[in-house]
């Protein structure tokens, strides 16, 4: 992969997960122009966990129920500054851990939209087998299933 522009937007531009993820976003008008491109922005992604982890170390401290609750309460704040400054129709928990975090977060206090949406996490349809179908990483199936989901979302939220 070629040397890439140190920008924010570098996280989310990275691996064959990160490309399909923007592709699904460009796809669906959520954003413009070229999907590896760091301009054309209609939507905003965010972690609901600031805090870096590395896999394999939160993998083994996720067991625990009240590491992710402790968690949850102590980024809650940072999300609600990014949620009242952005105003969104939406929020879309981009797999189960990060849907149930929010599911804490908004019961302990998280003023957010109205609506909870949630869709396959794009690195675990790259990356990882689906259990329910036997479906291997990045089968295409999976991945037009991954870029529908999110259309389906821009669809029913953006005017």
């Amino acid at each position: 992969m070629p040397e890439q522009e140190r920008t924010p937007n570098l996280q989310w531009n990275w691996h064959k997960g990160d490309i399909l993820l923007r592709e699904a976003i460009t796809e669906a008008g959520l954003k413009l122009g070229n999907p590896r491109n760091n301009e054309g922005w209609q939507c905003y992604i965010t972690n609901a966990v600031k805090q870096p982890d590395r896999v394999k170390e939160r993998n083994s401290k996720k067991k625990d129920q009240s590491y992710w609750q402790d968690e949850a309460k102590a980024w809650r704040h940072v999300l609600q500054i990014q949620i009242d400054n952005g105003s969104p129709k939406v929020l879309v928990a981009l797999g189960k851990e990060v849907y149930k975090i929010l599911e804490f977060m908004i019961a302990d206090g998280l003023k957010a939209p109205h609506d909870l949406q949630k869709v396959d996490h794009y690195s675990y349809v790259m990356f990882r087998p689906e259990a329910r179908t036997h479906r291997g990483p990045g089968n295409r199936e999976r991945i037009a299933e991954f870029k529908q989901n999110i259309i389906s979302v821009a669809k029913q939220y953006c005017s």
